[in-house]
């Protein structure tokens, strides 16, 4: 656009239009990519919609900050399963440099391709069709607005580097035409493989086939976000292949470069040589060395990045993050109530809203002590993990030395896990769990057995047991199912047991 007359006729366009904004992953750092995803698209476009599809783990409380959205459409949090892998995708799609090989590479492609599902069926419902889709990470820290210009009818846009041989496909913009190809990750792959020339495919290239074989016109452009990540990378990085991790602090647009909150340890004259010595065809990431600050991501983000993000990123986002980390109970379920009415289309799994809410509540790590015992008798999902018990599962809401759970009622629990405990044995009565509809064990290398009374539990309906030192955990579990079939004549408990670490 030649002007600010025509930028601003076209942003007017864009007001009256109808966006869906689809917001895909899980949500590690959303503490700070959130607000800066709400202020820098969301707001800037108060005519779209969110679609959120993000995995169901320890982190999804966070999301409670999107809370604050304008217009939320559509949100779906779900428990992933493993999709099977079929001759075309192992034809088509390459495990190399995939940190979960091919079956990595699925689950990206379904959660990408899910939000434009949830799109459709809105669409349906509402009787009308979006003129533009936006799809994003929820791990993607936005530095500037998404700017007008970056609509263009019949092409699709995505950003400039980060192209591992293909295209960048951490963010994507286009019309609904352009959209509907761009998010069919899954369902694209049996025609890639029919075309008889993609194989051995990344993330990247897959997507750029895909584009191509559909005849899909696309478009590279610098666009003011980076990844936010945890991963650790060496540095400087490997010639050739190496991963550069952009400073937050670095200045212009990083589209969609890897970056964290860190104190730089290269600019200026330092980063040319580093940036010159990778792979061109990879196109890490448009750089300029007046403007970019590389991290050292080769260990844990240090000690006061806190404070760096926050001087980065302002007072407003700050104050988000502190919140979130000072979150209570009452405060989280509060607003994840009022996220939940305010969703047009609502999908998580059944009793999952306290998970979700607080897993600081629902997560024990030994760095963490129980919350009132008031609290837990409250909490329908319960989630252990590295917590050495005492020799009979006796335990205090602190120190885990003087409440035995024998006599204590968890009235409202429904799901239950255990994973890498540290306990012998087990005692509990059939008023322990009265409601209780899943358990899962999982590397509890020195129980012995799942109490006897499970069987006596009129509501579970499942026991899952991964098992890596083939204990009798999974023994006992048959013979509560057996037991529960001898009672009562049906076949009603599921058992599953993995020996799979």
């Amino acid at each position: 656009m030649d002007n600010d007359s025509e930028r601003k006729q076209w942003k007017d366009e864009l007001d009256r239009s109808r966006i869906a904004v689809c917001l895909v992953g899980g949500a590690r750092r959303f503490e700070l990519t959130g607000p800066s995803i709400m202020e820098k698209t969301l707001e800037v476009y108060p005519n779209s919609d969110l679609f959120l599809h993000s995995p169901l783990d320890s982190k999804a409380y966070k999301l409670s900050l999107l809370n604050a959205a304008p217009r939320i459409a559509a949100v779906r949090i779900f428990r992933p399963q493993p999709i099977p892998e079929t001759e075309s995708h192992v034809r088509v799609l390459t495990a190399a440099n995939s940190p979960n090989g091919i079956q990595g590479l699925l689950q990206y492609f379904n959660l990408v391709e899910g939000c434009l599902t949830m799109i459709r069926a809105y669409q349906k419902q509402n009787n009308f069709t979006y003129d533009w889709i936006v799809r994003t990470r929820v791990d993607g820290y936005w530095s500037a607005p998404l700017a007008p210009e970056n609509f263009i009818p019949g092409h699709y846009l995505v950003p400039l580097g980060s192209s591992y041989g293909g295209l960048n496909d951490r963010l994507g913009l286009g019309d609904y035409n352009t959209s509907v190809v761009a998010l069919s990750r899954l369902s694209m792959i049996p025609q890639l493989d029919s075309a008889g020339r993609y194989r051995l495919l990344n993330s990247e290239s897959a997507f750029k086939a895909q584009l191509t074989v559909q005849q899909i016109p696309y478009l590279t452009t610098r666009l003011p976000f980076c990844v936010v990540t945890d991963r650790q990378y060496e540095f400087p990085p490997e010639p050739i292949y190496g991963v550069p991790v952009a400073a937050l602090s670095s200045q212009g647009s990083l589209s969609g470069a890897k970056c964290r909150a860190c104190t730089p340890v290269c600019t200026g004259s330092c980063v040319e040589p580093v940036m010159n010595g990778l792979d061109k065809d990879r196109g890490w990431m448009d750089w300029d060395r007046s403007t970019l600050e590389l991290c050292d991501a080769h260990h844990e983000w240090e000690s006061g990045w806190e404070k760096i993000f926050d001087d980065v990123a302002g007072e407003k986002h700050a104050k988000a993050r502190r919140r979130i980390e000072g979150l209570k109970l009452d405060e989280c379920v509060r607003e994840f109530d009022e996220m939940m009415n305010k969703t047009a289309q609502w999908e998580a799994p059944p009793g999952s809203l306290e998970f979700i809410a607080h897993p600081k509540f629902n997560t024990w790590r030994p760095s963490n002590s129980l919350p009132l015992l008031v609290k837990l008798r409250l909490v329908r999902a319960l989630y252990l993990l590295n917590v050495k018990l005492a020799r009979s599962w006796v335990a205090s809401i602190d120190s885990l030395e003087a409440l035995d759970v024998e006599r204590v009622e968890f009235c409202a629990l429904k799901y239950l896990t255990l994973e890498c405990v540290t306990v012998e044995e087990w005692s509990a009565s059939e008023e322990t769990f009265p409601m209780l509809e899943k358990l899962v064990i999982k590397d509890c290398e020195y129980l012995e057995e799942i109490p006897h009374i499970f069987a006596d539990i009129p509501t579970l309906q499942l026991i899952e047991v991964v098992d890596c030192k083939k204990s009798a955990v999974g023994v006992s579990a048959m013979n509560i199912k057996k037991e529960i079939e001898d009672t009562t004549g049906c076949d009603i408990l599921q058992v599953r047991i993995s020996t799979d670490c």
